[in-house]
């Protein structure tokens, strides 16, 4: 495998842990009675252009010496990026609420 190969794949598994390890509180975190705040459309409209653009350099990224097929690595930054978004989504109301 390629020194570049290694590298997107390093880079992308940091991305990945990133939106795995993000502190969204959950339904169980949140104090009883307190509802979260909704998002802006200018916030979510935010949030879906920074995705996009995650979305467009993760697909941009995909080598034939990679592991993966287009098609897998294509399913892979589409789950991805849907779960990044949610995050950021649940992140911003979150934050709004407080």
């Amino acid at each position: 495998m390629s020194r570049n190969v290694v590298l997107r794949l390093a880079g992308l598994l940091v991305i990945w842990s990133s939106c795995a390890a993000a502190q969204v509180p959950t339904p169980s975190d949140r104090p009883a009675g307190r509802a979260l705040a909704p998002v802006s459309n200018a916030d979510e409209a935010g949030i879906r252009q920074r995705v996009d653009q995650w979305l467009r350099s993760c697909l941009a990224n995909w080598e034939k010496d990679t592991h993966m097929t287009r098609s897998e690595w294509q399913a892979t930054c589409d789950r991805v990026a849907k779960e990044r978004s949610k995050a950021l989504m649940d992140e911003k109301m979150q934050r709004k609420a407080d």
